[in-house]
């Protein structure tokens, strides 16, 4: 890959300096142009630097929906330990009323007996009345 560069650069074993073009290896080139320490000196590169381009991108977007999946993933299981939580909340409210239901059912059973006893009384005692008459 041919590439121009628009800085120098110096190292242990480089040696570029601006304004020249030089050929490298595809994967340097490309990351140079993208730091912008070079550019893309003719079509082929252009080219070359624009699929580097597609395929940090299609990398990217996978990186990003696999992130989407795993917040997915942790949200599900927060909601469902959320919806364990409440609903054990529900049976205990559930046990509680319904103990209740039980606990004044008696008083309602006996209220009703009463009820019932006093005709029974009354009947009795207008009995009487009538007997002792």
């Amino acid at each position: 890959m041919r590439v121009k560069f628009l800085t120098s650069l110096v190292g242990p074993n480089i040696n570029y300096q601006t304004g020249v073009t030089e050929d490298i290896i595809n994967n340097e080139g490309c990351s140079l142009i993208k730091n912008g320490v070079a550019e893309p000196a003719d079509k082929k590169a252009k080219e070359i630097y624009a699929l580097f381009l597609d395929d940090e991108k299609s990398k990217q977007e996978q990186k990003e929906e696999e992130e989407r999946q795993a917040a997915a993933i942790l949200e599900k299981d927060f909601l469902e330990n959320k919806r364990a939580n409440l609903q054990s909340e529900v049976d205990a409210i559930t046990h509680i009323l319904d103990d209740a239901v039980v606990y004044y059912k008696s008083y309602v059973d006996l209220l009703d007996d009463l009820n019932k006893q006093e005709p029974e009384k009354k009947e009795d005692e207008q009995n009487q009345g009538d007997e002792e008459k």
